[in-house]
């Protein structure tokens, strides 16, 4: 496994990604939370404690693009491995009804799909995170997950992507099911945003989320109001790639 990081900032490299017109951008949180409305622990497969909040936010230094992003205040018991599903839903929590949806294939390429996120508060030992899909059928048994990944806790901006054209960066949905078998060949919505910790008591990590997005090809985008923004500004930006 390769990570690459790109650093934008006043004196270094600039290297500017604007989206295709073919990319999908699920949330931006410009306007109101779209399909991630839910609170962290109304999945029943999450057991972060009952205290953990997600609201948007549009606070100086807490958005990376346009107006607003998604603040998750993620408050940790004992349970083992402590877990949170972000659950997305336009009518119905972890539905695809009404979401958008796509279709990856088994020839030609289908890009990436992932989002921004931003340790903001807290470290959480061990704090992973992925992305998990769901089929028409809405079942555990038809689901796929994106590989999960490590977070960078360092007050910078990631993307935290994965390849939908690379079957080993999928599989299973941790604690739920399903298979990598999954990813081609039917309809994709999000079912959730998937955070993954060793558990500490007491412990509360903030996490920002933004521009969650599928390109058409190659890698998710950084956005390109804030890449202009940082251009004018000198703000350091930090992107972790990672790839095969």
């Amino acid at each position: 496994m390769r990570a690459i990081h790109w650093v934008v900032g006043a004196s270094a490299v600039i290297f500017l990604c604007t989206a295709a017109q073919a990319d999908i951008i699920f949330a931006d949180f410009n306007v109101n939370e779209g399909i991630f409305q839910y609170a962290p622990n109304f999945s029943g497969t999450s057991n972060v404690l009952a205290t953990s909040t997600a609201d948007r936010t549009t606070a100086a230094g807490e958005v990376l693009e346009g107006a607003g992003a998604e603040k998750l205040v993620l408050n940790s018991g004992t349970a083992n491995p402590t877990r949170c599903r972000f659950l997305a839903g336009v009518t119905t929590a972890g539905s695809p009804a009404g979401q958008q949806s796509f279709t990856p294939t088994s020839g030609g390429e289908d890009g990436y799909i992932g989002f921004w996120y931003k340790i903001a508060g807290g470290t959480a030992t061990g704090m992973k995170l992925g992305i998990n899909l769901d089929s028409p059928a809405n079942t555990g048994a038809t689901m796929v997950g994106g590989v999960l990944k490590d977070v960078i806790a360092d007050g910078q901006w990631h993307a935290m992507e994965w390849n939908l054209d690379n079957l080993s960066e999928w599989g299973a949905v941790t604690a739920i099911g399903g298979s990598s078998a999954n990813l081609e060949g039917s309809a994709k919505t999000i079912d959730s945003i998937y955070f993954y910790f060793i558990p500490q008591p007491n412990l509360s990590v903030t996490v920002l989320i933004d521009y969650v997005v599928k390109t058409d090809s190659g890698h998710i985008p950084i956005p390109e109001p804030a890449s202009i923004g940082l251009l004018l500004a000198g703000i350091p930006l930090v992107a972790s790639r990672r790839r095969k």
